[in-house]
């Protein structure tokens, strides 16, 4: 049976916070392409492509220019998608430079999600945990996610030996048994 192991780095910021970014063709880029960017906080080109969007359809206002306006629309939004598809992932490697954080590796896993589980085990970070609203990871001390705002205290917290989810006050992880200090 073949494995469809990817391959993602991992990027990780000075505050802890750990983001996997898949190596190549970014399929929910191309597929969903506004929503995507907004998800992963591409939000200036985004917003640039919701502006063009608005603005041809009010050109479609005018009846001698609409089915030319329709057709150029929809150019547009294959060559965009095609464009978040092919560039996406290189687009939010950008990002997060951008914003502080530095490559801190590259790990074969079937989810980014999967990546980031590999990553702190293998680097053995547990004085960190994991914010359950947003996924980022955050130091022990930190009371707010920094990256949401949700209270970390209410919050589960992320076992270092499998990188599940668990309930502050437990002392062995659910999932793999481990003890939690």
């Amino acid at each position: 049976m073949k494995v469809n192991l990817k391959t993602f780095e991992i990027y990780q910021r000075p505050n802890g916070a750990i983001e996997a970014v898949k190596k190549g063709w970014s399929w929910p880029g191309f597929i969903f392409v506004l929503f995507w960017a907004y998800a992963k906080r591409l939000y200036t080109i985004a917003n640039t492509l919701l502006l063009v969007s608005i603005i041809l359809l009010l050109f479609t206002l005018d009846e001698d220019a609409k089915d030319s306006i329709y057709l150029l629309h929809a150019l547009g939004a294959t060559v965009a998608a095609i464009w978040f598809g092919a560039s996406g992932n290189d687009l939010r490697r950008t990002m997060l430079t951008r914003n502080e954080y530095k490559l801190a590796g590259s790990i074969r896993a079937y989810t980014a999600d999967d990546a980031v589980r590999s990553f702190i085990k293998n680097n053995q970070i547990s004085d960190r945990h994991k914010c359950g609203k947003c996924g980022s990871i955050a130091n022990v001390n930190d009371r707010y996610c920094q990256r949401c705002g949700a209270e970390l205290l209410k919050l589960g917290y992320f076992c270092s030996e499998c990188g599940a989810t668990v309930q502050s006050q437990s002392h062995y992880c659910s999932s793999c048994g481990n003890k939690l200090s």
